[in-house]
């Protein structure tokens, strides 16, 4: 028999209240679609966000109409339903939004520098994120840490060779994220892909001088880009 029923009561209410407060935060993890209510039409997106294996939260965005499929985000944060999804671009660029009670929907402002337009998305599933793209192993000369500057924005690509004769890519303007890329090597020729974005490069390297000398291409657009040993 219980001697304070006002004593257990109160802690059963307690109990109660944070578990109804639990489930009022829904988890944000899966795969979203929707679109950006833009003043000149719908632009359909997708969202991707999970827990990686160190606990912390990643995302990627997908863009269709711009050629964009799983870029990174710089920045996940998740405070309660508060979302706020940030993308290291020129102008900065990301999304600010609140998830609804259920957590099957997601709707806020997607900003570009200080200005901002509607977005709303619906969860369909988990989420979805491709692996790095592996190409063959490349000469040793090729490895390590690379740097150049691509409309007076420093640039870096780090080349990488493993164990399984694969070898791995990254690149990206510094202050930005790191967008992974397949490599073709057909000496003196190195030809970067992306799989994430639409840009491409292709170079010729030249081992006496440590630089890889070439054309970054985006869409019609093209420029010159050379690569110098870090």
């Amino acid at each position: 028999m219980c001697r304070h029923p006002r004593t257990f009561v109160a802690l059963a209410l307690t109990l109660l209240s944070a578990r109804l407060g639990h489930a009022e935060t829904p988890n944000a993890a899966g795969h979203w679609d929707g679109a950006i209510h833009a003043p000149f039409g719908d632009v359909r997106v997708a969202l991707d966000l999970a827990v990686d294996d160190t606990g912390r939260l990643k995302g990627t965005f997908t863009n269709p109409s711009e050629q964009i499929a799983g870029l990174p985000f710089a920045s996940v944060a998740i405070d309660g339903r508060s979302v706020n999804l940030e993308l290291k671009t020129a102008p900065m660029q990301g999304f600010k939004g609140t998830l609804s009670v259920d957590g099957r929907s997601m709707s806020g402002e997607f900003l570009v520098s200080v200005y901002g337009v509607p977005f709303e998305m619906t969860r369909t599933g988990d989420a979805r994120f491709e692996a790095a793209p592996k190409s063959a192993r490349i000469d040793r000369a090729l490895e390590g840490t690379w740097r150049g500057s691509l409309d007076s924005q420093a640039m870096t690509l780090t080349l990488t060779n493993h164990p399984d004769n694969t070898a791995t890519g990254t690149w990206g303007l510094d202050g930005g994220v790191q967008i992974p890329i397949a490599i073709t090597v057909q000496a003196p020729t190195v030809t970067i892909g992306s799989t994430v974005t639409r840009e491409t490069y292709t170079g010729t390297f030249d081992a006496a001088s440590g630089e890889i000398v070439g054309t970054f291409k985006e869409g019609t657009t093209e420029v010159p880009l050379t690569f110098r040993r870090r």
